[in-house]
């Protein structure tokens, strides 16, 4: 069932499944990425110069991956187009730790300028299996409104 613009009331919460987040997320990430800081490379350098356990994954990957985790989530919205996010890094995720998001509507607001579309923020939290927050922030999309019956 599609969820239009005006379906969309404040406060209302969709929740992502859980993913755990692996060594092997973390070193792909790496290389994709080109960051090989110790931070997310050297569990000794960790220890040592840090307040963390170990090393961490890094922030873009925990966001790439509760935008992953939103997708079954936020598809059912009539999403045209994802216009923006902040996030701030609350914690840090080790390997093993697994992640869920949650995210709750904060706004919606139809466009003046095209009725048959609007904006949508949602806040959002990612948690840990602790249910402790590692980031959060907020996600904005362009979203479809309901479409006009047709004339009969």
């Amino acid at each position: 069932m599609t969820t239009y613009l005006e379906d969309l009331t404040e406060g209302s919460e969709y929740l992502s499944a859980p993913r755990t987040i692996s060594e092997q997320d973390i070193t792909a990430f790496a290389g994709l990425s080109g960051d090989f800081s110790p931070l997310h490379t050297d569990d000794q350098w960790v220890r040592e110069n840090t307040p963390f356990a170990g090393r961490i994954a890094h922030g873009a990957l925990v966001f790439a991956v509760s935008q992953g985790l939103a997708t079954p989530v936020i598809d059912d919205i009539a999403v045209i187009a994802f216009l923006g996010f902040e996030r701030t890094l609350a914690g840090p995720v080790y390997p093993g730790d697994t992640i869920t998001a949650r995210w709750t509507v904060s706004q919606v607001r139809r466009s003046r300028s095209k009725p048959d579309r609007g904006i949508a923020c949602l806040d959002v939290a990612v948690v840990n299996q602790d249910g402790t927050i590692v980031q959060k922030g907020a996600d904005t999309y362009l979203a479809a409104a309901r479409p006009a019956p047709p004339f009969g």
